[in-house]
């Protein structure tokens, strides 16, 4: 039995395969960080459908016609017996059409009590149903991102750490503290949903802690695109143009940007950077310091804070090329030049890279 033959379902197939179902059931794993997006950000190798356990014989009766493999620790898959209500540690089931080897998409097994959702890894850890299942766009239930999350925070891979980087910026404040103060002391993830300061920024120091900026927010947008036009506009000085072109973004130019943002200082803020992950690779797509910060750090903080923090195989930078401050900066942090370009005419721009 092959178990990397998969022609996983579409999402789209799976909710006409569940509709009309007598039960709740809902999108998990990374489609259902996609689906709450309302874009694909990554490619995905199977499609995961969650249902509760209590309800499995209803789901296998529903299921009549499929062939129904589960999944006993630690990984051997056996039929799931008509009838048969699998016992609390068989958490999943694998589906096919009969007569085929390749397999469709796989039932995650929920616990609840009552009308909660209940963790199976700690029991203490639960939501009312109507708040972890969310819709998409189109009516789709998926999972709550916050809860998916956690459960890909155990031991995370590169495609969850991909994950949480893509959906970060729409996780509103509730949703991050129910993440963060539900993920276990000192995990990693703590200190990007901004719960907790890095260890240069310990209590004690008067300075303001980084945290995530939520760039969606109005408000928000406006803080940080005049940040950013305050910023440029002294790069714009250095190099002796003025076609930048963050400096002609409008804040909702900004807030349709596909990055994550960490900044110092939240009203106003006094400096910022944008990055977002691609393939392992960490792109910092902009870092601004407000002329009255300079030269006090800022941006080495959070230069150092996402190569610390977000994990990556490399992180790029770009910078104009007589842009002589951020150059050295780049450089003291264990950037090295990597080509230079003119992506518009009388813009000399530098690109650098460093190894993780």
């Amino acid at each position: 039995m092959d178990l990397d033959a998969w022609e996983p379902l579409a999402p789209d197939e799976g909710a006409a395969l569940f509709a009309g179902a007598g039960f709740a059931w809902w999108i998990s794993g990374g489609w259902a960080i996609d689906r709450y997006l309302g874009r694909r950000t990554r490619s995905h190798d199977d499609l995961d459908i969650g249902v509760l356990r209590r309800d499995q014989l209803a789901v296998q009766h529903h299921l009549d016609g499929w062939e129904l493999w589960a999944a006993d620790p630690p990984g051997s898959l056996r039929p799931w017996s008509p009838g048969e209500s699998l016992p609390v540690g068989v958490h999943d089931v694998w589906c096919r059409r009969p007569g085929t080897t390749t397999w469709r998409f796989q039932l995650q097994l929920n616990e609840a009590d009552g009308d909660d959702w209940v963790s199976r890894r700690d029991p203490g850890i639960r939501r009312p149903l109507v708040e972890a299942v969310v819709t998409d766009d189109v009516g789709l239930p998926v999972l709550a991102p916050e809860i998916q999350l956690l459960m890909k925070a155990r031991a995370p891979r590169p495609k969850d750490e991909a994950d949480l980087a893509a959906v970060l910026p729409r996780l509103d404040r509730a949703r991050r503290t129910w993440l963060a103060t539900r993920l276990p002391a000192g995990h990693r993830w703590q200190r990007l949903l901004g719960a907790v300061p890095s260890s240069s920024d310990a209590a004690g120091s008067h300075r303001p802690a980084i945290q995530v900026l939520h760039h969606r927010d109005p408000a928000m947008a406006e803080r940080l695109v005049g940040l950013q036009r305050d910023a440029y506009r002294v790069e714009a000085e250095l190099v002796g143009i003025d076609a930048l072109p963050p400096l002609h973004e409008s804040a909702a130019d900004l807030r349709d940007l596909d990055l994550v943002f960490l900044g110092v200082g939240v009203d106003p803020v006094h400096a910022a950077l944008g990055y977002r992950i691609r393939g392992g690779v960490l792109d910092i797509d902009r870092l601004m310091v407000a002329p009255a910060h300079h030269r006090r750090g800022l941006g080495r903080r959070l230069l150092g804070f996402v190569l610390a923090v977000v994990p990556h195989t490399v992180a790029e930078v770009s910078t104009g090329a007589d842009n002589l401050p951020a150059r050295r900066l780049y450089e003291a942090c264990g950037f090295t030049a990597a080509g230079c370009r003119e992506p518009v005419p009388g813009l000399r721009v530098v690109g650098y890279r460093r190894a993780a």
